[in-house]
């Protein structure tokens, strides 16, 4: 009898020593990434009422040709969105004319940035503000130093519930535990029960468009790029009032 109660103790507490250590992991399972190809990802977006840009950014949702053309592919995805048309046409579509990696470097962009500058070290937020105001659309930089995790919310939000406001965000991939520095991309919806945004990730080899909560987010937007010591944060892309 003595043994049997000593041994139900010790069970207990071992049990109870793995439940605490359960709860941790418990907590960061409610905050973690939600991949475009598991089955909440179904539900989320369902339910998710402000998914205008959605729409348009998912006909030119494409792929960087290497690890530094996150921005790049970005601005493809928002020009197209938003129907710029590119100066230089695209020979194997014609008459149609869409951006790609190839006419997106125009005379202007390339006197601001060369290629094999961004191919060796990409681009600032601010940088890539200002090639994206080179195509006459209006850019508000966002550096999250200047502004609130509410301000963001609020403004990506409306952005995208929109159908001609798109939202480029710079973050930090490491900050919400995946692989990688710093990263953009367009962000796609947002469902206000579960306080995510979508990332339609330019890294398609290496990520699936992912849920991230909004908090979350914000926190790897503000961050400072070590290269650079500028900060990241996010940029709101429309057309230029007529």
């Amino acid at each position: 009898m003595g043994l049997s109660y000593a041994l139900t103790r010790r069970y207990a507490r071992r049990a109870a020593v793995v439940f605490a250590l359960l709860l941790p992991c418990t907590a960061l399972a409610a905050g973690a990434l939600v991949y475009f190809d598991q089955p909440e990802s179904a539900k989320i977006f369902t339910q998710a009422e402000s998914k205008g840009n959605y729409w348009e950014l998912s006909r030119y949702y494409e792929t960087q040709r290497i690890d530094t053309f996150c921005s790049v592919t970005s601005s493809t995805m928002v020009l197209n969105a938003l129907g710029v048309k590119p100066a230089i046409q695209q020979a194997m579509i014609y008459p149609f004319n869409k951006f790609n990696h190839e006419n997106f470097f125009t005379p202007a962009v390339l006197a601001m940035q060369p290629v094999r500058n961004i191919a060796g070290d990409g681009l600032t937020l601010a940088e890539l503000g200002d090639v994206l105001a080179t195509f006459g659309v209006r850019v508000e930089q966002h550096p999250a130093t200047t502004t609130s995790a509410a301000d963001f919310r609020r403004l990506a939000q409306a952005a995208v519930s929109s159908t001609d406001r798109y939202v480029i965000v710079n973050f930090l991939r490491s900050a919400i535990g995946q692989e990688g520095g710093g990263h953009f991309s367009p962000l796609a919806a947002y469902d206000a029960k579960t306080d995510r945004f979508l990332i339609l990730d330019t890294a398609r080899y290496k990520y699936a468009p992912f849920w991230v909560l909004s908090d979350d987010l914000w926190t790897a937007m503000n961050t400072v790029d070590k290269d650079s010591k500028t900060a990241r944060g996010f940029l709101i892309v429309a057309q230029a009032p007529k």
